[in-house]
């Protein structure tokens, strides 16, 4: 298999990860808060939002190149201990173990980097493959919360899944 690695991005990695999220296919499952097209200003908004206690942004890198990305952000109060993920790679590099890899790769980097205890994922009730990558590295499928997301002004039902630092399964 080819080189697959995650990092944290820094501005230099705008354009590159600009490039990642304007793409219509990878932002049919993602947050109607992205702008289309994505910038490179976009994208160095999104960088420099960094905290590094409770907002990251990963890219995933592909032969040194950025085909994708994790957020992780941190949630508050009584679920502080609760770090929740997006996730997105360019259609041209799904199928190829890369995601499962770079996913191994991001949940190592929270359980020995953090005290993050728990990892929530919400995904659009259409999105099977993510789903299907999420339970083949251990994730917990919790429910289905009703009508909870729009998108493209249609209200739809996304997938609550969780995994916490017990069941991990970093290879």
């Amino acid at each position: 298999m080819k080189n697959i690695n995650i990092r944290l991005l820094d501005d230099n990695d705008a354009k590159e990860y600009a490039l990642t999220l304007n793409n219509q296919e990878v932002q049919r499952f993602l947050s109607d808060d992205l702008n289309y097209p994505y910038t490179q200003e976009d994208s160095l908004n999104l960088i420099q939002s960094i905290d590094k206690d409770n907002f990251l942004v990963f890219g995933i890198l592909y032969n040194d190149h950025i085909v994708g990305g994790f957020t992780l952000k941190r949630l508050s109060g009584i679920e502080r201990y609760t770090g929740e993920i997006t996730y997105h790679l360019l259609p041209d590099y799904h199928g190829k173990g890369i995601a499962f890899k770079a996913l191994l790769l991001l949940l190592g980097y929270i359980y020995q980097e953090t005290n993050i205890a728990r990892i929530q994922c919400k995904v659009f009730q259409d999105n099977l493959e993510l789903m299907q990558l999420l339970e083949k590295v251990g994730f917990k499928f919790e429910g289905r919360m009703r009508s909870s997301a729009i998108k493209n002004n249609k209200m739809i039902d996304m997938r609550l899944y969780s995994l916490t630092r017990e069941e991990i399964k970093v290879k």
